[in-house]
């Protein structure tokens, strides 16, 4: 089935005038029309260009009939275009290229002149923070969790503190942060916390 790739040949005029596309870009396709060839063909064109600032997203659909799976795409890409970007990401890139003092620089910049287009959630900064203790970076991961409570002063903001000082062998700091915990907490959660505290002041 031939086809006048119309998408195509938009694309191939912008990209000779432009090397930055700053949006996001979200496709979707059913398993049985993937094999349709223009729309992988698409997809590797985009992929190739590598636009400056585009964040593009593709996936493959394999559950559901036709009408079904438009329904689902259409989800998908709302999610995936209205979403904000991660700020953890962004973190460990800035992490990776120079140190945890310059990531926390940015941390307090890009919230103060990006807060519309990263995710500033706790669960962001709390996730960072035991990424950097599996990689045994423990006094990042302090800092990164002191960040976290500055934000959101919260009893698992402090559990995680105390966590992190408890595997670097601060017992007093991390007795003071799951006290603090403590106070906070549902009571759902303090026999939790107090077998945490008990196990530290038997050490």
């Amino acid at each position: 089935m031939e086809t006048n790739k119309w998408a195509f040949r938009l694309e191939k005029e912008y990209f000779e005038n432009h090397k930055e596309l700053p949006v996001k870009v979200y496709m979707s396709m059913g398993e049985i029309e993937f094999f349709y060839p223009p729309f992988p063909e698409f997809v590797n064109t985009i992929e190739n260009r590598k636009y400056k600032g585009l964040k593009f997203k593709w996936e493959l659909l394999r559950e559901g009939r036709h009408f079904s799976v438009i329904s689902e795409a259409l989800s998908r890409g709302l999610k995936n275009i209205y979403s904000k970007d991660s700020i953890y990401e962004l973190m460990i890139k800035f992490i990776n290229d120079k140190d945890i003092d310059f990531a926390i620089k940015q941390y307090y910049l890009l919230k103060q002149q990006s807060s519309n287009q990263y995710n500033f959630t706790e669960s962001e900064l709390n996730s960072l923070g035991y990424f950097l203790l599996g990689m045994n970076k423990v006094d990042d991961a302090i800092k990164i969790f002191k960040l976290n409570i500055e934000s959101y002063p919260e009893w698992n903001c402090y559990v995680s503190l105390g966590e992190a000082y408890m595997i670097k062998g601060n017992k007093l700091m991390a007795i003071k942060n799951y006290e603090m915990a403590l106070k906070m907490s549902p009571k759902s959660k303090h026999e939790q916390i107090k077998e945490h505290l008990e196990n530290l002041r038997k050490k």
